[in-house]
């Protein structure tokens, strides 16, 4: 953000859309909340048309304040909130209720694991096949998870990565023979190195751009 400003010429203009409880920065910092503290121009749309139903469209401006109970027990209310604590039976339901109506449908899954979980589930993969969604050999695949906990401070040290790691590298280094998207798997860790599998150190966040991955 620093540096689009700065790249800015007299004749320029911005237009930054967003909202700051939603967009919040990657890496570490607030920058779309300090321009509106330190006095930029803001517009701010504050009425609701997305929402067509009003009993829903008043629960969304009751969570647009931050009253979240309130927003909730008026779901609850209307009999929106259906709780199930076993957790297979939760699955099962979910998938089974999608899969009876997947237009219009949305499953926020609050973990990898569920939503694996659910994706893998006996009625979603029945629907799957009776609607052609999967019409060939299924096969077992290798899912990458970004860790987001890792920041960019974070990749320059060796002990912040774990064994296993997959490491994909978004620019190159020369110096290591490393091409742009090419990924590497952290095999040991040394005092203050980490190696890959191919025996390649890895290169300093200084040298190159990367992210990591967990299996």
């Amino acid at each position: 953000m620093n540096e689009l400003l700065h790249r800015l010429r007299a004749n320029d203009r911005v237009l930054l859309v967003g909202d700051t409880r939603q967009h919040q920065a990657v890496e570490a910092g607030r920058p779309y909340q300090q321009l509106q503290e330190a006095g930029i121009q803001t517009a701010r749309l504050d009425e609701i048309v997305r929402q067509k139903d009003p009993a829903l469209k008043e629960v969304v401006e009751k969570l647009s304040r931050g009253q979240v109970r309130q927003a909730m027990e008026k779901l609850d209310s209307g009999g929106r909130v259906h709780e199930i604590a076993d957790r297979d039976e939760r699955i099962a339901v979910i998938a089974h209720e999608y899969a009876k109506q997947p237009k219009g449908t949305l499953v926020v899954s609050p973990d990898n694991q569920s939503r694996m979980a659910i994706n893998q589930s006996d009625p979603l993969r029945r629907h799957a096949g009776d609607t052609d969604q999967m019409p060939y050999r299924e096969h077992r695949m290798r899912v990458l998870v970004a860790r987001q906990e890792i920041t960019g401070a974070d990749r320059q040290w060796a002990t912040q990565y774990e064994p296993g790691n997959v490491v994909r590298y978004t620019k190159g280094s020369k110096t290591l023979a490393l091409h742009p998207e090419s990924t590497r798997e952290s095999k040991a860790l040394t005092k203050n190195r980490t190696t890959s599998r191919s025996n390649e150190r890895m290169a300093s966040a200084r040298a190159t751009t990367r992210a990591v991955y967990k299996v």
